[in-house]
């Protein structure tokens, strides 16, 4: 999604990836994990679960955290826990698939 001045204001969630920011000619990438986007007249608000740096981020790290929200789910004891995991999982691997591009 691109927001550019006077766009139209909206309110919108947030699914694991990359913001681009483009500020007087300069690229500044911050990886989000959730959370939500509002447009308004003042521009634009991200209020993210988690944000960072892309630069700041390890795919091997992010691999482990993978492996180790993989076992969290299959050692689940009841199922509203192991949904919990599993959308976690599931944000996990959204993020990897983003940063992999």
């Amino acid at each position: 999604m691109g927001i550019f001045a006077a766009h139209a204001p909206l309110v919108t969630a947030l699914r694991p990836g990359i913001v681009t920011i483009v500020r007087e000619g300069r690229r500044e990438e911050i990886v989000v994990v959730g959370g939500f986007a509002e447009v308004g007249p003042a521009g634009l608000t991200v209020l993210a679960d988690r944000a960072m740096p892309r630069e700041s981020v390890d795919l091997a790290t992010l691999t482990a955290e993978i492996k180790n929200a993989e076992e969290d789910v299959a050692d689940a004891g009841d199922e509203p826990a192991r949904d919990k995991l599993r959308r976690h999982l599931d944000q996990l691997k959204e993020l990897h698939a983003a940063l992999a591009q």
